[in-house]
């Protein structure tokens, strides 16, 4: 008879601990399928600010047009007459204007594209490379995104102050690439030393290039760049042997636009006491000047000067840190800038990130 009782109980234990079980994997399937349900209905908006705490500012119109006449003031200061012309104005009052039209509504649609492509970025980039997302979350905190009109500097994304200008395309279909070359611009702006060692380990000088007996006539026709605005550099080659001024030139005071340039590179000469004068040789075009493109493994229509040179670099980091295929038809990876650019940068990582 007690054999009966301890059967009876055995298989109530084991029938409750079923019974307990299913009952558990149902809540537990409960849970889940709210918790889906819950995550499905947060916006792309509060997924940025919960998983990643970014609340990304975009700018409407009117709003950009006047931040942007703001902090543009210094830069639309510097235009001289073939500066103005190639960017089809006659004043620098004229140029300001044209700010208040200059920039388009950025759609509910555009905003919400460019916030998922954000979140599939920095959770390709979070785990593996914990560093460069701290560095990729910090800067996208302070830029704020304006949607500009073909005809303000070209179509070409830029930076002034913390507002990233892109071209209207971008916000259909987003680039990684473009976004982390005008972050650098703004990292570069923000702060600048930080570049320091960066550009004097790729050999250039600061150099008062107004001072610099034969340049005033060049440097007239240099062409503005938002990104870029001090041509005040020199390039030494790696040999040492040779010094050069490198930029983009319109070919006369009256370009027809802001593509009407040669990018060229000018030999400096020097003094007995060290000092750097031109002699008005004919210019080197800049493709053609073999230990510039070697060194920096090629050059594109903008990699001119080192703050351009720093952000083509900050393109090729980021497809290396997501596996992507360089685009460039030569191995121009390997090169001696671009190693010197993924040392600094690491350095720059483990020390503020």
């Amino acid at each position: 008879m007690n054999w009966y009782i301890l059967i009876f109980f055995l298989l109530a234990v084991v029938l409750y601990l079923y019974t307990r079980y299913l009952r558990l994997q149902k809540e537990s399937s409960q849970e889940k399928i709210e918790t889906f349900q819950t995550q499905a209905a947060i916006t792309p908006t509060e997924k940025l600010a919960s998983h990643h705490g970014i609340t990304l500012s975009f700018l409407p119109a009117s709003h950009a047009a006047r931040q942007m006449q703001s902090a543009a003031q210094e830069y639309i200061a510097r235009m001289n007459q073939p500066n103005l012309a190639a960017r089809g104005v006659q004043s620098q009052q004229e140029l300001m204007a044209a700010y208040t039209q200059a920039f388009q509504d950025i759609t509910p649609t555009e905003q919400s594209t460019i916030q998922k492509f954000l979140l599939d970025l920095l959770s390709r980039i979070q785990t593996k490379y914990p560093a460069y997302y701290r560095y990729l979350t910090k800067w996208l905190k302070k830029i704020s995104l304006a949607k500009s009109r073909a005809s303000l500097e070209g179509g070409m994304p830029h930076t002034l102050g913390s507002i990233v200008v892109m071209d209207a395309d971008w916000f259909a279909k987003p680039r990684a690439t473009t976004l982390l070359h005008e972050i650098t611009h703004i990292h570069q702006r923000d702060v600048p030393f930080e570049f320091e060692d960066l550009y004097a380990g790729w050999g250039y000088l600061p150099t008062p290039m107004n001072a610099i007996q034969g340049m005033m006539p060049v440097l007239t026709l240099n062409r503005n760049n938002p990104d870029g605005i001090s041509p005040d550099w020199l390039w030494q080659e790696p040999s040492g042997m040779k010094t050069w001024w490198i930029g983009a030139v319109f070919p006369s005071a009256t370009p027809s636009t802001l593509g009407d340039v040669s990018q060229i590179a000018l030999k400096m000469e020097r003094d007995a006491q060290g000092n750097f004068y031109y002699l008005k040789q004919a210019p080197t075009p800049l493709d053609t000047l073999a230990p510039f493109m070697t060194y920096f493994g090629g050059s594109s229509p903008n990699n001119y000067h080192p703050n351009e040179m720093a952000a083509k670099f900050a393109e090729w980091y980021l497809e290396d840190a997501l596996g992507i295929p360089g685009r460039d038809k030569q191995d121009t990876r390997q090169c001696a800038g671009y190693r010197e650019y993924k040392g600094h940068f690491n350095r720059l990582l483990e020390t503020y990130y």
